[in-house]
């Protein structure tokens, strides 16, 4: 199994605190039913994907930050 599904299985069992037991292993065996259902290959692209688009927000994020502290830095004090 590759490490990012045991990742994303990982990311489900870390909502126990939040749901309830019987709603989160519903989502395990969801997310492991998808696995067979579309093969692995599939279901790794489509995690990928998701990572990637989490990342690209992330990276977004802080380049907005950096434009704000720029923008901070170069105007007088005042």
């Amino acid at each position: 199994m590759p490490i990012r599904v045991g990742f994303a299985i990982v990311g489900v069992a870390l909502l126990l605190p939040i749901f309830p037991a019987p709603v989160v292993w519903i989502l395990i065996l969801l997310l492991l039913l998808g696995i067979i259902a579309v093969g692995r290959h599939a279901f790794v692209a489509i995690l990928d994907g998701m990572i990637a688009s989490t990342s690209d927000d992330s990276r977004s994020r802080e380049k907005g930050a950096d434009a704000d502290r720029a923008s901070s830095i170069d105007s007088p004090a005042g």
